[in-house]
């Protein structure tokens, strides 16, 4: 998360203090001394006015508190807030009690404690409703938004940003309204931002910013500040930095030196970062860290060490580099700044390396990834306030990089695991991947390709159930790109050179001797790879072995059991929906017409399958309908129809079924539904639609398509699709697949014989037609289904009504006796 995104969140937090004034001078003269600036001054006196009987402990408590915040130490500053809110709730006074615990809940999300914060604000919205104090309950309210902000619950954000803003608006005439409002929009930009929706952001933040603004002078300043870090992910840090120097100068004004360091430290990153001008990104680093140091603030001064030192990092200046990483990380630990921590040992790492000294620099990631590994327990959201480093992958993979030509197979086996999925893996409960445990789950045959991907250089660990090796791969990033354009037209010959090319470098001699399936672990871009395609000898990778993938090799320890026992000609076996009608948006019109193939491909399933089926075509298929066929727990879902893949946010990529309600816009199953279908039981989904495979690339996630959805959501596994395939041909493959699925085959061999045979077809040769579709999950049969017309099913029924009869002989028997 930036730094400005950060901020403008904060921004939401209004200091409303408690009505009642102690009557002694010192309270006097420590108002004067924090309204010139003197925190530490003001913070002091008010320490000393704590032993005045005459003064009122509450009012001096929250003021005292407010400062403590303001001068980095948020440990203090909630321990007074909640004693002032005590002391507030046994006066009977809930309207203050609930901003003193408003201001405890600020203190504790500035210490990462988010929890913590929830529980603060709770209680204080809690009191600010009973009190019908609204202007504290729109802005308590908010500022729990917030919380959710920070720990990812973005829904939950979203709705008390909505809760803040209808609160503005039903008392739109009081003061605090036109305000309370601003800040809600500034939030709700913020989190739009989040996101990715960058166009509808920037243009709340261009409506707010300008003559008459309903917000405060520093909170304009934050919008300003989270404007300019927006314009940097637009690529223009010109601008950028415009928005940034006219942050500065509302801060300084508003004697706010934590904040200004900030923005200081965020100008140094557009200079280092965007511009390459890494004297001045270190001159920027210095007066942030002075200006921040003068006013005690060590979070920024700490922030100003860290990024500084990577800026001399990339001048060269190594010993420079080395001194700033030492004090950030004396710092980090003094504060407990476990995000900072592990920066400043990545950052101290890269320079043990680049002097040559390898082994400590191995033992300086190791530590670090460490750290990275306890915050992830912690915290759903890191709470860094800069976005220097982009993500964390990047230590995982400098360690990987610098040990790569003395660690083992098993090593590095687990390390590239450990620097892939996590969120996804975590999300499943799924175990720590080892090789040896990967090795016993594997059968004769059956090879693993884990790939390593990164600006430091490629790899693949060759696994299978009695040895494991690592190859060095010189990846060319350019024939990646090739190869996925050119399948996506058919009609030439243009795919070949890159298959081939990517076929040499992901293949190396021996990768699949001896293979008869081959399960590859992508990473990076070649989650968007048609691995079948690749040319090997001049012959695509599907003619040699079947093919599958998994996010991770813990997919292979922990995946669904199968179900048990073959289905009965009477139990739900299958959920096919197909043909979706067009909706009367301009988007379906254009994009999503009739798909006759798919009604076919449907009633193909329906003749091939044994077991009971729901099939919904036309207007019967409709999202409704699939909510209700899932609670029938089929052992197969098969949707096809139209999808449309986002790759700039994967929440908003979706499934299209049929209207609503007649002559309506069509309906959507987004992706986020997706992970919350009850699929639990559910052995294979298939998404015979576009672009199912596709999605934006998080670094260290991989691709989010929803194959990992339908996982997370219970399935055992999937298939989806990497492009645009057309009508005709993925009915033919679909149907090619079930005959071999309904006769027992594995399943991913059925899928390879499958594509064999369509490729097989003179007009359908090219990889367009058949390479998109891909396994995700385990290999292995699908569990039998009876049907009435094979016998099986009526010699089920006559095994069992001889049974019936035999037991009412049996019992006529014994009566008869």
């Amino acid at each position: 998360m930036s730094s400005a995104l950060t901020a403008v969140v904060l921004a939401a937090f209004i200091t409303q203090a408690p009505a009642a004034e102690p009557p002694t001078a010192v309270f006097d003269a420590a108002e004067a001394l924090a309204a010139t600036g003197d925190l530490r001054g003001a913070a002091e006196a008010y320490r000393r006015l704590l032993d005045d009987p005459a003064a009122d402990r509450a009012r001096v408590l929250y003021r005292l508190a407010g400062l403590e915040r303001r001068l980095g130490r948020p440990d203090a500053a909630e321990t007074a807030a909640v004693e002032a809110a005590g002391l507030l709730d046994r006066r009977n006074d809930p309207s203050n009690a609930s901003e003193a615990l408003n201001l405890a809940g600020m203190a504790a999300t500035d210490a990462g404690r988010y929890q913590a914060a929830a529980a603060r604000f709770d209680a204080a919205i809690a009191r600010s409703a009973a009190s019908g104090a609204w202007a504290r309950h729109a802005e308590q309210i908010g500022n729990l938004g917030t919380v959710h902000f920070l720990t990812g619950r973005y829904d939950e954000a979203a709705r008390a940003f909505e809760r803040a803003g209808a609160l503005a608006v039903e008392h739109v005439g009081e003061p605090w309204a036109a305000g309370r409002t601003a800040v809600v929009r500034a939030n709700q930009a913020a989190l739009l931002q989040r996101l990715g929706r960058y166009t509808d952001a920037l243009a709340i933040y261009r409506a707010m910013v300008g003559p008459g603004l309903a917000l405060g002078p520093a909170q304009y300043g934050q919008v300003l500040v989270n404007e300019g870090a927006l314009f940097r992910r637009l690529g223009d840090p010109y601008k950028a930095l415009d928005a940034y120097a006219a942050a500065r100068a509302r801060f300084a004004a508003g004697h706010d030196a934590g904040s200004e360091a900030a923005v200081l430290t965020n100008r140094g990153i557009a200079l280092a970062l965007d511009l390459g001008r890494l004297d001045e990104a270190a001159d920027a680093f210095g007066e942030a860290l002075a200006v921040a140091t003068a006013a005690g603030n060590r979070r920024e001064a700490l922030l100003a060490r860290l990024y500084r030192g990577e800026a001399h990092r990339r001048a060269g200046r190594l010993d420079d580099a080395a001194g700033d990483f030492d004090d950030a990380a004396a710092l980090a630990a003094a504060l407990d700044a476990r995000e900072e921590i592990w920066k400043a040992g990545y950052g101290r790492g890269r320079v043990l390396l680049a002097q040559g000294r390898q082994a400590e620099a191995v033992a300086a990631f190791d530590d670090a990834m460490d750290v990275v590994d306890g915050i992830r327990e912690r915290l759903a959201v890191p709470s860094t306030r800069a976005e220097f480093f982009q993500d964390k992958r990047e230590v995982f993979d400098a360690r990987i990089a610098a040990g790569l030509a003395t660690d083992g197979a098993a090593a590095t086996f687990a390390l590239v695991e450990r620097s892939r999925a996590r969120a996804w893996r975590e999300r499943l409960a799924l175990p720590a991947v080892t090789l040896a445990a990967v090795q016993a789950r594997l059968a004769d045959g059956t090879v693993v390709l884990a790939y390593w991907t990164s600006p430091l250089g490629s790899a693949v660990v060759r696994v299978t159930a009695t040895g494991a090796a690592v190859t060095r791969l010189d990846l060319p990033a350019d024939d990646v790109r090739a190869l996925d354009a050119a399948v996506r037209r058919p009609g030439d010959d243009r795919w070949r050179a890159p298959a081939a090319a990517l076929g040499h470098a992901l293949l190396p001699a021996g990768a699949i001797d001896g293979a008869e399936r081959v399960v590859v672990v992508p990473d990076g871009a070649l989650g968007i790879v048609p691995f079948d395609a690749l040319l090997v000898d001049g012959r695509p990778l599907v003619e040699r072995v079947a093919v599958s993938t998994v996010p991770t090799a813990g997919v292979l320890l922990a995946a669904a059991p199968a179900p048990a026992g073959p289905a009965l000609p009477w139990t739900p076996y299958l959920a096919a929906f197909g043909d979706p009608l067009p909706g009367a948006d301009a988007w379906a019109a254009a994009e999503a017409p009739r798909l006759a193939g798919s009604a076919d491909e449907v009633r193909s399933l329906d003749a091939a399958l044994g077991g009971a089926h729901r099939v919904f075509l036309g207007e019967a298929n409709r999202k409704a309908a699939l909510t209700a066929a899932l609670e029938e727990r089929p052992r197969v879902l098969h949707l096809a129809t139209h999808a449309v893949a986002d790759l700039a946010v994967g929440e908003r990529s979706r499934l299209v079924f049929s209207p609503a309600t007649a002559g309506g816009p069509a309906d959507s199953l987004f992706l986020r539904e997706v992970y919350g279908l009850p699929l639990e039981g559910v052995d294979l989904a298939v998404l015979s639609a576009c672009d199912t495979e596709r999605g934006p690339e998080v670094r260290g996630e991989g691709v989010q398509g929803f194959s990992r959805a339908l996982l997370a959501a219970g399935a055992r596994r999937a298939i989806t699709t990497l492009w645009r395939v057309p009508d005709q041909p993925t009915a033919a493959v679909m149907r090619a697949f079930y005959r071999g699925v309904h006769a027992g085959q594995p399943i991913d061999r059925a899928l390879a014989d499958a594509k064999r045979q369509i490729a097989s077809q003179p007009a359908l040769t090219h990889p367009h037609y058949w390479a998109a579709f891909v396994l995700t999950g385990p290999a292995g049969p699908a569990p039998p289904a009876l049907r009435w017309r094979d016998g099986a099913g009526w010699l089920f029924v006559a095994v069992g009504l001889t049974g019936v009869l035999a037991a009412a002989a049996a019992l006529w028997r014994r009566r008869s006796a």
